[in-house]
């Protein structure tokens, strides 16, 4: 059983970019009509599309002096040559305003029609937010470059974002700038699972804001991580950015890649009690008829292939220790869900750990299943 198409696969070529909206006044246009922009409509794509020589970008520079009063204009040409060049079609959005925090995946740059988007329109709407501080929405993006994006996720409130996130969206007041410094902590926020940088990632969402006992924290820590990796926990690296409520983000080396067995296991015994409110015996039985139908199903079809008449003696030895591998993993996924499962679901319950937003899992339909075991 594979994890094929079951989570989001992010290519470590991405870059992750944070989009200010001018205080907020763009914000829910962005969000509503799904793009991002930028100003200084005076640099368009004929501009910026080949480079520019050295005559062109000084003359570039006297004329945005001139036209947005701006003291260094090298980095206006800048920022726009990042919006333009170094963005590219799949990298990561992080949009904020004073206190609300979206993420969104950004596609293709286009540019409005400077007739409707002119020069002049984007200076007056300027010298409106600077003079009149008018309220969010009441005034159109008058910006004229700009790219698609598609909405991941965001939040009303990104007091309760990860710090870390936190404190970097709140010292950097650009309004274009890279955060591929906490690529994970993005990540962790769009998705509570996905693959990046050669490294399944699962996020748990921590949800009490009680103080965390060291002993829960181990436990959990300690649970999961033998689980996912079944038993092989030198695998799996933890970074928490727990402030109750917080995040506890676990990093599987590729061991459990196409093995989704381990995962279900440890989805189960942190969200049965909660999704299938279910009491721990009920949910390890649920864990056991799923690694014993697991087993059945993959020894079922080795030993099909076995008893394949063209089959070499090579092959037949090698299907003969398949079988005993998976006999093993069998013995040892019994003994990981016996051993740590119970410990496990009691920390969770303890830190109130959310179920997971995006259904990678049916947790349900494996409770339901065990009801004629129990």
């Amino acid at each position: 059983m594979a994890l094929d198409n079951l989570y989001p696969i992010i290519s470590n070529d991405v870059n992750f970019w944070m989009i200010r909206t001018q205080s907020g006044l763009f914000y829910d246009e962005y969000l509503n009509k799904e793009f991002i922009a930028i100003g200084w409509n005076l640099l368009r794509e004929a501009n910026l599309k080949d480079g520019l020589s050295k005559e062109h970008e000084e003359s570039l520079k006297q004329q945005i002096k001139n036209q947005y009063g701006v003291k260094v204009p090298g980095t206006v040409i800048n920022k726009c040559n990042k919006f333009y060049r170094d963005i590219k079609a799949g990298d990561f959005a992080v949009i904020v305003d004073g206190h609300r925090i979206a993420f969104a995946t950004i596609g293709e740059y286009y540019e409005e029609d400077i007739n409707n988007y002119s020069l002049d329109l984007e200076k007056s709407i300027i010298e409106r937010i600077e003079k009149d501080r008018p309220i969010k929405g009441s005034l159109e993006c008058p910006y004229l470059k700009r790219r698609s994006i598609t909405i991941i996720k965001y939040s009303t409130d990104y007091n309760y974002t990860n710090p870390y996130l936190f404190n970097a969206i709140s010292a950097n007041r650009h309004s274009l700038s890279k955060l591929n410094y906490y690529a994970d902590v993005i990540l962790s926020a769009c998705y509570d699972i996905y693959f990046y940088n050669n490294k399944l990632n699962i996020s748990f969402k921590v949800n009490t804001h009680d103080e965390i006992s060291a002993l829960t924290l181990s436990d959990f820590v300690s649970g999961s991580a033998r689980i996912l990796s079944n038993n092989a926990a030198n695998n799996v690296t933890v970074k928490t950015s727990l402030h109750s409520p917080g995040d506890i983000i676990l990093q599987i080396s590729n061991s459990i890649k196409d093995n989704i067995i381990p995962l279900l296991m440890c989805y189960m015994i942190v969200f049965g009690g909660k999704i299938g409110n279910c009491e721990f015996k009920s949910i390890i039985s649920a864990v056991k008829y799923l690694i014993e139908k697991n087993y059945n199903d993959r020894k079922k079809e080795l030993e099909i292939k076995k008893l394949e008449k063209e089959n070499s003696l090579l092959e037949q030895e090698l299907r003969a220790k398949e079988l005993e591998n998976i006999e093993k993993e069998y013995q040892l996924q019994k003994l990981m869900a016996e051993g740590y499962g119970e410990t496990l679901y009691n920390a969770a319950i303890k830190l109130d750990v959310q179920e997971p937003t995006n259904k990678v899992i049916n947790i349900q339909d494996y409770l339901s299943k065990t009801k004629s075991n129990d």
